[in-house]
């Protein structure tokens, strides 16, 4: 997809350069708007599409539902990050699912910061992290970002992108999906195992 394609890289860059962007859970970057997904190019509409094949798949492994149907609203927006920039610690009020999809991400073994640029998620148990008990996992996930990663998440989970300092550039696309009148089917109603109905969320905000 857009990991070996200069074009959607370049396209992230050329709206980057016309477009001043939102401010967000971003310091510092550029955050185009939500409406990523009409976008007019092949390499996002691939991407469009294999995000709501995993969402599918996350769908009937929640509800134990071989055979449904549903509205899936998707949202998208790009991430430009260089040195120093990064994303504070927020989650994704108002959806379902959430995730990131990276474009270009460098490897950073030689950053002075610590675990720079990895994407962290938080232990949602509330005070889980006042006492450290033996042989208790991290209190964190963390994930170390590559080109063409694609990561999906429950949009409560609290999450942050630590900063780097390398002379790189980080591209990222983000996304959130709600998914709505969702309902089981009997075999006899349907011939495929999702019968997938997309409404346009382009408004939907982060």
């Amino acid at each position: 997809m857009l990991g070996g394609s200069t074009g959607g890289w370049r396209e992230i860059l050329r709206r980057k350069s016309i477009e001043a962007g939102v401010r967000k859970s971003n310091y510092g970057g550029w955050h185009s708007g939500p409406d990523l997904f009409s976008w007019e190019l092949a390499e996002i509409k691939k991407l469009e599409a294999q995000i709501k094949s995993v969402v599918a798949r996350m769908v009937a492994v929640e509800t134990r539902q071989r055979k449904f149907s549903y509205k899936l609203a998707l949202s998208g927006w790009a991430n430009v990050n260089g040195p120093g920039q990064h994303n504070g610690y927020h989650n994704h009020p108002g959806h379902h699912w959430s995730g990131v999809y990276y474009v270009r991400a460098h490897a950073l073994p030689d950053d002075p910061l610590p675990r720079a640029g990895e994407l962290q998620f938080y232990d949602p148990r509330g005070s889980i992290n006042m006492v450290k008990h033996p042989g208790s996992p991290s209190n964190y996930l963390r994930v170390t970002p590559s080109p063409g990663l694609l990561v999906i998440f429950p949009s409560w989970l609290c999450h942050s992108v630590n900063p780097f300092l390398s002379e790189v550039m980080r591209i990222s696309i983000a996304f959130n999906v709600h998914v709505a009148d969702f309902e089981a089917t009997k075999a006899s109603d349907a011939d495929s195992g999702q019968v997938n109905e997309v409404i346009d969320d382009s408004e939907m905000k982060k």
